[in-house]
């Protein structure tokens, strides 16, 4: 539970994000348990939520790229076929998903780079291990990957905990992404 004073600093601190092409974000599982709150948030902050859904953005021309969401697996949120329902192959497509395995249901001609979370990082790393078996992870748990000589998976360690809030070799981080043309 959140008292006001925390929410209406992570709601300021998320509204202060310059993004001139907008702020967009998906759904974790725990967030489903408190949507109504969630939502409160990021509407407040001016962010939209990308749940089984995209948008096409532009800037200044003809080109644009599309930025896809699909809603959190745990709980059976997602709807691939949904999202990618009037989604080109041809265009640019940044995928966006709080489970990693999400990419294994994606179709591979319409991903051109693929963004998750989830893992934590493993949470707590030890000899190339973890101890943190994490739900929905089984490619990877952190860092770029390719994928089937497709598209590229970047995962973030976000800055959660589950259990304990002890993380060991798994650093905590805030990813920022800003897209250029080239």
């Amino acid at each position: 539970s959140y008292d006001q004073d925390q929410i209406d600093e992570l709601t300021n601190a998320l509204a202060s994000l310059n993004a001139p092409l907008g702020k967009f974000a998906i759904y974790g599982e725990y967030d489903h348990q408190q949507i109504d709150l969630v939502n409160n948030i990021l509407y407040n902050a001016d962010f939209e939520v990308l749940a089984n859904s995209y948008i096409r953005l532009r800037n200044k021309g003809s080109q644009s790229i599309i930025i896809a969401g699909i809603d959190c697996t745990i709980g059976n949120y997602d709807n691939v076929d949904l999202t990618f329902s009037n989604i080109s192959s041809t265009s640019y497509n940044l995928i966006l998903a709080h489970t990693v395995d999400t990419c294994l249901k994606l179709p591979e001609d319409k991903c051109d780079y693929f963004i998750a979370g989830h893992t934590h990082g493993g949470q707590i790393n030890y000899f190339l291990n973890t101890t943190y078996k994490v739900e929905d992870a089984t490619l990877a748990i952190s860092g770029k990957h390719q994928i089937n000589n497709s598209y590229i998976m970047d995962i973030s360690n976000g800055v959660g905990s589950i259990g304990s809030s002890t993380r060991f070799l798994a650093y905590p981080e805030v990813v920022m992404y800003t897209l250029k043309t080239v």
